[in-house]
């Protein structure tokens, strides 16, 4: 199946807000999002100056993104990925994986030098962020905060 991953825009929040429920409000996440409240989510994060985003595509549509906050402090540039989910019926195929490693490579690009995430403490998406190089910042009991840096990358 080709795939190709195009910028995230205002025409694509439908089928994101979509994605999102049918990914959020499976396990191991199991959330109660309604499409209209993930809508209104996503809406507001796009709205947003340093909002960016990457969307991966297959033949019937949007399957996954990727999207956060680009910022500049102290005239470094960091992006924080709010979300990244695959619809569930392409999870554990290394679409995430493809999703993640393009948007870094874009990122790069762009003279992003570090990633941030946070997520749920003892996840699958904590052992994601890990075997693609984030380490662990901080922790508090039910969550994890990582970060990749380019200098420290191997």
């Amino acid at each position: 199946m080709e795939m190709r991953f195009e910028p995230m825009r205002a025409g694509d929040l439908v089928a994101c807000a979509e994605v999102f429920v049918e990914a959020f409000n499976g396990a191991p996440w199991n959330e109660s999002w309604t499409l209209d409240s993930a809508r209104e989510f996503l809406g507001k994060l796009m709205a947003e100056p340093e909002f960016w985003g990457l969307c991966l595509r297959g033949e019937q549509g949007i399957i996954g993104f990727l999207c956060g906050r680009i910022t500049v402090k102290g005239g470094e540039k960091s992006f924080f990925c709010v979300e990244l989910c695959i619809s569930p019926d392409f999870q554990g195929q290394k679409y995430g994986s493809q999703l993640f490693e393009a948007a870094r490579q874009l990122l790069l690009d762009e003279g992003v030098s570090s990633i941030g995430i946070g997520t749920d403490k003892n996840t699958p998406a904590e052992k994601f962020y890990l075997r693609h190089g984030l380490k662990e910042t901080r922790a508090t009991e039910t969550d994890v905060y990582m970060e990749w840096r380019k200098e420290n990358a191997s």
